[in-house]
C-alpha cells in the first residue's frame, strides 16, 4: 500500500501554534485542504507536533477536525512537552479523550513509563501519572522497564508517589533487582559521576535518595530482598562511602538479617557494623547498625582478633559515650561485657579515658569491688592498666561498700 502523501503544515498554522492563539489556529486549520492528518511539521503529523508543544486546546481542535490521536502523539505529549505551567496536562487529556489507549506502549515503554521517565519531572510527572491512572493505566503493566523503576532512576518523586498510591508493586523486579536495589545502584552511580565529572550528580543524590527511600519503605518495599549477587540494599548503602547517614539508618530500621558481610581493605570480609567502624562511618550510622542486630562480639583480624564492642570500649571513648546514650543494645551489652580474662567493661572504659562511662557502668550495677576469675581485683586491674583512674575507683569502692553497709 502506498504511503499517504504528506505536506508541510502552512506557516500560518505554526505561527498560531507558537503564539498560542486559538482563534488564529482554528482559522488556519479550517483553511487546510484535505485531511488534517496529511499535514506534518518537523517530520511529525501535525497533531503529534501540537501535542508535543503541550498545547491542549490546539490538540483538541485538531482531533475534532479529524486528526487521529496515536500512541506516538501521546508519547510526544507526555515525554517531550514542556508546557507553562509544567503541570498543564491538557494535551494529554485531549488525546485520551480522543481515544488514545493509556496502556499502549511505544518503543517498549508504556505511557506511565514515559511519564515516570521525565528528568526531574516534579509536579508534571505526578500530574501525568495521576491522569493516566484515572483513565485506566495499569501501574503494574510492564513493557520493558516497570514504571516504578523508571521513577526511581530519574528521579521523579511525584511520579513515584502517584504510582505507589495507585498500587504499583514496590518490590517488582527489573533485571532481577527491586526498586530499592535500583535506588542504591543509581545513588552509587551518581556519586561516582560526581567524583569523575563534577557534574552535580552527588547533590542530586543527596536531595532525592533519602525521601525516595522513605516513600518506598512506607509503601511496603522489602529491604531484605537481595540482588542476584546476594547484596541487600543495606550492604550497597554501607559500601558506598558517600551514602547519606539517613539512608543507612532507614534501611537498618527496615529490617535485615544482620548477617551481611563486605570486603574491607581488600583483606577480610567483615560484618557491616565492623566495616562501619573501620571505614570511619558516623556514630549515628554505627548506632543504627547495632540496633539492627549486627554482632558486637564477632572477632576479626582487622580488629586485632577482637570484637566490635571490646575495641570500641577500650579505644573509642567518644563513640562509646555516644552509643551508651543512643543504643540500648550497646548499653546492655557493655554492662554485661567480660573480656577473656573476665575483666568488666569498667576496666576497658578506664583505659579509654572515659570517666563518664566508668561512672555510668557503676550506676548500672557493674561492681568495682569484685574479684575476677584470674584472682585480680578491679582496683588491681586499674592500677595495672589505667592508674590515673585509681582515685575514681577508690571513690566508687567506698560508695559501694557504704551502700552495702
Amino acid at each position: 500500500m502506498a504511503k499517504p502523501r504528506t505536506q508541510e503544515a502552512p506557516a500560518e498554522v505554526i505561527a498560531a501554534l507558537d503564539a498560542r492563539d486559538l482563534d488564529a489556529f482554528t482559522a488556519a486549520v479550517d483553511a487546510l485542504e484535505g485531511s488534517v492528518d496529511s499535514y506534518v511539521h518537523c517530520d511529525r503529523p501535525l497533531v503529534a507536533w501540537v501535542s508535543r508543544q503541550g498545547w491542549g486546546p490546539g490538540t483538541r481542535y485538531l482531533i475534532e477536525k479529524g486528526a487521529r490521536p496515536t500512541a506516538d502523539a501521546l508519547e510526544e505529549a507526555i515525554f517531550f512537552a514542556q508546557p507553562d505551567p509544567p503541570d498543564d496536562v491538557s494535551a494529554v487529556e485531549a488525546l485520551l479523550d480522543g481515544g488514545c489507549d493509556p496502556n499502549e506502549p511505544t518503543m517498549g515503554v508504556t505511557p506511565l513509563g514515559w511519564a515516570a521517565s521525565i528528568n526531574y519531572g516534579g509536579a508534571r510527572a505526578g500530574a501525568l501519572v495521576r491522569l493516566l491512572v484515572e483513565r485506566g493505566a495499569d501501574p503494574n503493566r510492564e513493557a520493558t522497564t516497570p514504571p516504578i523503576h523508571a521513577a526511581v532512576a530519574r528521579p521523579a518523586m511525584d511520579a513515584l508517589a502517584a504510582l505507589l498510591e495507585a498500587g504499583a508493586d514496590p518490590n517488582v523486579l527489573d533485571d532481577d533487582v527491586t526498586p530499592l536495589a535500583k535506588l542504591m545502584f543509581e545513588m552509587r552511580g551518581a556519586y561516582e559521576r560526581e567524583r569523575t565529572q563534577q557534574d552535580g550528580s552527588g547533590s542530586v543524590a543527596n536531595e532525592f535518595v533519602p525521601p525516595t527511600l522513605r516513600l518506598l519503605l512506607d509503601h511496603g518495599a522489602d529491604a531484605s530482598i537481595p540482588t542476584p549477587n546476594g547484596n541487600t540494599p543495606l550492604l550497597l548503602a554501607v559500601g558506598c562511602e558517600d551514602c547519606p547517614d539517613d539512608v543507612i539508618q532507614q534501611l537498618g530500621r527496615a529490617g535485615t538479617t544482620a548477617q551481611e558481610t563486605i570486603r574491607c581493605n581488600d583483606k577480610e570480609d567483615v560484618d557491616l557494623l565492623s566495616y562501619a567502624l573501620l571505614s570511619g562511618r558516623s556514630f549515628a550510622v554505627q548506632a543504627a547498625l547495632i540496633e539492627a542486630g549486627f554482632p558486637l562480639d564477632r572477632p576479626y583480624a582487622l580488629l586485632g582478633d577482637r570484637g566490635y564492642l571490646a575495641v570500641v570500649a577500650q579505644h573509642e571513648a567518644e563513640l562509646s559515650e555516644y552509643l551508651w546514650e543512643h543504643s540500648p543494645r550497646f548499653r546492655a551489652a557493655l554492662t554485661a561485657f567480660r573480656t577473656k580474662k573476665g575483666l568488666s567493661a569498667i576496666v576497658l572504659c578506664a583505659v579509654a579515658g572515659s570517666e563518664r562511662l566508668v561512672r555510668a557502668l557503676h550506676a548500672d550495677g557493674v561492681s568495682v569491688t569484685e574479684t575476677f576469675a584470674t584472682g585480680q581485683t578491679v582496683r588491681g586491674a586499674i592500677e595495672e592498666y589505667a592508674p590515673t583512674f585509681l582515685g575514681l575507683i577508690d571513690e566508687l569502692m567506698n560508695a559501694e561498700r557504704g551502700d552495702e553497709a
